[in-house]
């Protein structure tokens, strides 16, 4: 039987000293409840080179690894099925109702044709009637419409050029952003190749990226008006 594969080594117990399960008693036990897991025991095993707990451990990851994979195949597998099982049986439904729909359509126009024919001979009258009655509201009403045309597209103008400048700015403004992201990075780039390399990290060879826009601050104003020229909005 596998036992203590990495020889030599005490235990890990002498030599980490355990600053947390004491204030976490209660998140220990409900993993164990969840899990199965006495995690103390499962980190002590392994550190101590158990053959049997690291090999276990070995088997979840390999097995969790394939179910990470295939999961969202099934995932996707059978909810594309019982969605299309769903939609095939609410496109019949709509079918027959657009047949019980369209069947009595077709008996209402058979009445409603003669109907029609009535109330035409009445509307030919009633079409004088209105022209005279209606001519002063339509007058009123066109003097509004292009009232309004005029103040929507006073709006629309006013609305448009705040939006240009807006996106004009925002254009501006990425080389900035992109810049802090960058230097994030870089920060934290910097202290894990300082950790991982100590005293003989090379800072120097991991070069940072420059977005910002050349120029001083106080040369920008004049360089946004020249933008704004050059895309229409002066």
């Amino acid at each position: 039987m596998l036992q203590n594969v990495i020889p030599g080594r005490k235990k890990q117990s002498s030599y980490y000293k355990d600053h947390v399960t004491k204030r976490g008693k209660n998140i220990v036990q409900d993993v164990k409840k969840a899990f199965g897991d006495d995690v103390d025991d499962l980190l002590n095993k392994a550190m101590e080179g158990d053959g049997a707990t690291l090999r276990m451990l070995g088997e979840r990851l390999r097995r969790g690894e394939i179910a990470l994979e295939l999961l969202p195949l099934v995932e996707q597998a059978l909810t594309t099925h019982y969605d299309a099982t769903a939609q095939f049986n609410k496109t019949k439904a709509n079918v027959l109702k657009s047949g019980s729909k369209n069947a009595l359509a077709i008996k209402k126009a058979r009445v409603d044709v003669g109907l029609a024919n009535q109330r035409h001979q009445h509307e030919n009258k009633e079409i004088a009637l209105r022209y005279s009655l209606g001519k002063k509201s339509e007058i009123q009403r066109h003097t509004y419409a292009m009232g309004f045309e005029r103040l929507k597209a006073f709006v629309a103008h006013s609305m448009t050029k705040t939006e240009q400048a807006v996106n004009v700015q925002k254009t501006i403004n990425q080389p900035a952003i992109k810049q802090a992201k960058s230097d994030g990075e870089r920060t934290m780039e910097v202290a894990k190749h300082l950790l991982e390399n100590g005293e003989k990290s090379r800072v120097d060879l991991l070069p940072r990226k420059v977005y910002e826009v050349p120029g001083s601050k106080e040369n920008q104003p004049t360089w946004f008006g020249k933008l704004k020229t050059f895309v229409g909005m002066n």
